[in-house]
Formats: C-alpha cells, sequence, structure tokens
C-alpha cells in the first residue's frame, strides 16, 4: 500500500521512500483522529514528530490506519497493485 503511494505520488515536488511515507501517514492519521501529535526540536535543532508506533497499534487502530491511507490515496489518484495472498 505504502510501496503504491511512493511509486505514484510527489510530496512537496519530492519522491518519497515507503518509509517517509509511513511516517506521513502515521501523523496525518494521529492529527484525523484527535490523538496528540508532538513535534519537538530535535538533537540539532531540526523538528522531529514524536509518533505513535504502528507495530503497537491494536487491530481497530491499524484497521483505522489502514481506512485513512486508503481514503487519502485514493483522493490522490493512487491506483493500488492487486495482491491477493493464499
Amino acid at each position: 500500500m505504502v510501496a503504491d503511494i511512493a511509486r505514484q505520488v510527489q510530496w512537496r515536488d519530492k519522491w518519497l521512500k515507503p518509509e517517509q511515507w509511513k511516517v506521513l501517514l502515521i501523523s496525518g492519521h494521529a492529527v484525523a483522529t484527535k490523538q496528540e501529535a508532538d513535534v519537538l526540536p530535535g538533537l540539532e535543532g531540526e523538528y522531529v514528530n514524536i509518533r505513535e508506533s504502528s507495530a503497537q497499534m491494536s487491530v481497530k487502530r491499524m484497521a483505522s490506519l489502514i481506512e485513512y491511507t486508503t481514503a487519502w490515496a485514493i483522493g490522490q489518484g493512487v491506483r493500488f497493485t492487486d495482491r491477493r495472498y493464499e
């Protein structure tokens, strides 16, 4: 899903890696679902988004993230590749 977005969408005129898209999507999802979004100054003066861990999300929270990501991507014209698992 994130790989499809990375192949098809530029962000601010820049192609991002899937792991960079993951950070943006989790951050956007947190804001959209009224969760905290902490942006703090980093160790070298950069800004860092301290975000929730997708690995520690509940099944319900992960389903919400997938729904958010799908809706956002479709709104950007992303065509998802068909994956079938047996």
